[in-house]
């Protein structure tokens, strides 16, 4: 983009984040919106009548418009978006996690193909840069392991719970009622979220383009005042807690953390991301996960960097997945431990009429079968994090290109 010549947008979704990305870039003198595009034609808009388009095709074959801002909840139309825009040789920024996470690769590529951007810090940690911070500054390091709360609903809950004792389904609600989880909030509380986060963290911070099914997952739903009760007794706290190392395992689970842990006093709404690496050690970031504000700065970032032409320099690479590893877990029951959940050691059994649990070593087969079993009533799962034990291979930096 030449000196002085205004970058043309078109905004294609406003609502939380593109209302917010809407209300800072006015504020940006380089950054011209031409059209959004919006699906409801009878909601009324804080944005001028005349920039208003209810379909996008018309708006991807403006040959004036040079970035799309797609802002969508439905990742299919998300996908299409992304697709005709970068074949029509537009840049492109995006803030939907689902099909970032589900087609990396290939929108990746193409954009290198039609020498295009395509940027989305706003999919991931909201107001935490930790893509750009990856990118850039710790690019080229040996990182050891991605972690942290990377949804801001099901820790706005377990809060709550925690804090003020209240039972899951009114936590849930009150997030609801105050905008921190959705009327719909599978996504949030049942790990999904945070599974397509942290499948994006795994492609900057490795190389690793992991699969859904590839992940570990398990949400909150089935946690009860009797696991906030034995977290209590040990000074323990839960955690809805996401991980991924060089190795190609990777979680999104509920975790009983330390008071050392650097997730331990993360509240409310907020996430942190924790980054691991052999030369600089543990580096914590902490920040709004969610909103309208401080996701949609996020996105004028990556319109920013567009500008400036800076892609992201990542190199995704193809190999086998090594599982192999053990970890403490505390797993409760309602009557009969599954056979099939197999413990390398069993270190703590309590069964009464009230409750049945088990805290012993698992293998990260084991792991995967018991976090099976939070989909069914009576049961529930957590991992003590800082237990986890792997075959480290040695860890490669190659797939990881040096920033601009």
């Amino acid at each position: 983009m030449t000196k002085n010549k205004k970058q043309n947008i078109a905004l294609i979704g406003l609502g939380c984040v593109g209302s917010g990305f809407y209300a800072l870039q006015e504020k940006n003198d380089a950054i011209d919106v031409k059209y959004i595009v919006v699906k409801d034609k009878t909601k009324k808009r804080n944005a001028p009548a005349e920039l208003i388009r209810f379909e996008y095709d018309s708006v991807l074959a403006d040959a004036d418009i040079e970035v799309i801002v797609e802002l969508i909840d439905d990742a299919e139309v998300a996908l299409d978006i992304a697709r005709k825009a970068l074949n029509a040789g537009k840049d492109v920024v995006s803030a939907n996690k689902k099909m970032i996470a589900n087609h990396l690769p290939e929108l990746l590529d193409l954009a290198k193909q039609k020498g295009r951007i395509f940027r989305f810090e706003a999919a991931v940690c909201g107001s935490i840069p930790i893509l750009q911070t990856l990118n850039n500054y710790l690019n080229g390091l040996a990182i050891e392991s991605v972690s942290g709360i990377l949804n801001g609903s099901s820790n706005y809950i377990l809060s709550k719970m925690h804090k003020e004792s209240l039972s899951f389904d009114s936590a849930l609600q009150l997030a609801q009622t105050l905008g921190f989880a959705e009327t719909d909030p599978t996504l949030d509380i049942g790990g999904f979220d945070a599974a397509s986060k942290l499948r994006i963290l795994s492609a900057f911070a490795f190389g690793r383009a992991l699969k859904a099914e590839e992940v570990i997952q398990a949400g909150i739903t089935g946690v009860e005042y009797r696991d906030l009760h034995y977290a209590r007794q040990r000074q323990l706290r839960l955690k809805s807690l996401a991980f991924a190392n060089p190795t190609g395992l990777a979680y999104v689970l509920p975790a009983f953390v330390k008071a050392e842990h650097a997730s331990y006093g993360v509240e409310q709404e907020y996430n942190i991301a924790v980054v691991e690496s052999d030369e600089l050690g543990t580096q914590s970031f902490v920040g709004k996960g969610a909103g309208s504000i401080p996701t949609g700065k996020a996105v004028l970032e990556d319109v920013i960097a567009v500008a400036r032409g800076e892609a992201y320099q990542i190199q995704l690479k193809e190999e086998p997945n090594d599982l192999k590893g053990e970890i403490e877990i505390y797993f409760r029951f309602p009557s009969a431990l599954p056979p099939e959940i197999e413990f390398v050691e069993q270190k703590e059994v309590f069964r009464s009429t009230l409750v049945n649990y088990v805290v012993g070593i698992v293998s990260t087969a084991s792991l995967r079968k018991a976090s099976e079993y939070l989909q069914k009533p009576g049961y529930f799962l957590a991992v003590f994090p800082e237990s986890l034990q792997v075959d480290e291979p040695e860890i490669s930096v190659e797939s990881r290109v040096l920033s601009l």
